[in-house]
C-alpha cells in the first residue's frame, strides 16, 4: 500500500530515475491493475514532462530530483535571449516566475493524485463483531447499522466524482442523497451504486450469494471483472431484492413481502402462513443459530408476529402450537 505521504517522495523517485526495483514494480504494478492510478499516472507524467524532467524516466532521492529540477531549469535559462541591461531585470523575473511554475505544477499533480483517487491510506476502518444499535456515520451523513462480523473502509473524504467504500458482512445503509455524487458500495467483484435509498446488503466470506434488498429508492446492482467492467446488472425499485451467486456468477431478482431481512436490526419477525421450513432459515439468519430437523415439520405453516424475542422463547410458542420437541445447546436448536 503506498501512503499518502509517501505519494510524492515516490512518484518523483519513479520519474528521475532513482527508485528501487520495489517501489518501481508497486507503481507499475498500480499502473497495470487500476484504471484511475493509470489516469493520474498519465497527469503526473506530463505534469513532469511540463516540468522538464522527462528525460531520465522511468525511475530519485528527493534530493537528486529536486537538484535535477534546478539544472533543468538552469538549463533552460541558457536558451533566452540575451537582453540588454534596461530587460535584464525582465529576464530574471521571467526565470523565478518559471521556478515557482514548475514547483506549483508538481505540487498540483500531487495534489490531485490525493484528491482524486481515494487513497487507502487516507480511509478509516470499522468493525463489528456484533449487532451494533448506534450507526457508523459517514462523511455525507450517510448512516449505516452494521451486523455480527462487518467491516466498512470510507475515506475520510468523499472525492468529487463518487462515494465509495468497501464492506463485507451485513449492513443496513441509509445512504443521504445526492444525485450530483453517486453512493457506491464495493463488496468482492459486486458493486451497489445508489443516489441515495435505504437498502440491506449481505456478504460474507463463507456464504455462497451476495443479497441486496432494497427498501426506498432505487439501486444499480451489478458485477465487474478485475478491469472494473460490468459483467451483469439489474435495476432494484423497493420490495426488490437482488442476488448475486458466487458460484455461476448470475444476478437474479425477486420480490420480497416482508421485513424479516433487517429482524436483526428491527427485532421484528413476521410470518403469514409460513411454511416452517422458512420459519427457520429465517430463524437461523437473524440469530445466527444452526436448526437441526431430526423430526421432519413438513405441512405445517406459521401465522405469527415476533418482537424482541430470543430464540428460546419463539420455540416455546411453536411447541404449544404444533407440539414441536426441542433441545438448544450452544447455537444449535435440535428438534426432535
Amino acid at each position: 500500500m503506498i501512503k499518502k505521504h509517501s505519494y510524492n517522495e515516490l512518484l518523483t523517485r519513479y520519474f528521475s530515475g532513482n527508485c528501487s526495483s520495489a517501489e518501481r514494480g508497486r507503481v507499475e504494478k498500480l499502473y497495470r491493475e487500476d484504471n484511475k492510478f493509470g489516469m493520474l499516472f498519465d497527469d503526473y507524467k506530463k505534469v513532469w514532462q511540463l516540468a522538464g524532467a522527462e528525460k531520465n524516466f522511468p525511475e530519485p532521492d528527493v534530493d537528486s530530483a529536486w537538484e535535477e529540477l534546478n539544472r533543468r531549469i538552469d538549463y533552460a535559462e541558457k536558451f533566452i535571449p540575451v537582453v540588454t541591461e534596461k530587460r535584464h531585470g525582465m529576464r530574471r523575473v521571467a526565470v523565478v516566475l518559471s521556478r515557482i511554475a514548475a514547483v506549483f505544477l508538481l505540487a498540483a499533480g500531487v495534489y490531485y493524485l490525493f484528491t482524486q483517487t481515494g487513497a487507502t491510506a487516507d480511509w478509516n476502518s470499522y468493525a463489528s463483531e456484533n449487532i451494533k444499535e448506534a450507526p457508523l456515520i459517514l462523511p455525507d451523513q450517510s448512516e449505516i447499522f452494521t451486523s455480527y462480523n462487518t467491516q466498512v473502509q470510507y475515506p475520510g473524504h468523499f472525492n468529487k466524482e463518487q462515494r465509495l467504500i468497501k464492506f463485507s458482512g451485513e449492513a443496513l445503509f441509509r445512504v443521504a442523497h445526492n444525485p450530483e455524487k453517486p453512493f457506491v458500495v464495493e463488496t468482492g467483484n459486486v458493486r451497489v451504486k445508489v443516489l441515495g435509498t435505504v437498502f440491506d446488503l449481505r456478504n460474507y466470506e463463507q456464504e455462497n450469494k451476495i443479497v441486496v434488498y432494497l427498501k426506498e429508492g432505487k439501486v444499480l446492482f451489478y458485477s465487474v471483472d478485475k478491469d472494473e467492467n460490468v459483467l451483469e446488472q439489474i435495476i432494484l425499485h423497493p420490495g426488490e431484492k437482488g442476488v448475486y451467486d458466487k458460484t455461476t456468477g448470475s444476478i437474479t431478482r425477486s420480490t420480497f413481502d416482508n421485513d424479516n431481512f433487517i429482524a436483526w436490526q428491527t427485532g421484528e419477525l413476521v410470518f403469514v402462513n409460513a411454511p416452517l421450513d422458512e420459519v427457520f432459515k429465517t430463524l437461523e439468519k437473524t440469530y445466527r443459530v444452526k436448526i437441526v430437523q431430526q423430526k421432519s415439520c413438513a405441512g405445517m405453516h406459521l401465522t405469527a408476529k415476533f418482537t424482541g424475542e430470543t430464540p428460546e422463547s419463539i420455540f416455546q410458542a411453536l411447541n404449544m402450537v404444533f407440539g414441536i420437541q426441542y433441545k438448544i445447546e450452544g447455537n444449535t436448536i435440535y428438534i426432535y
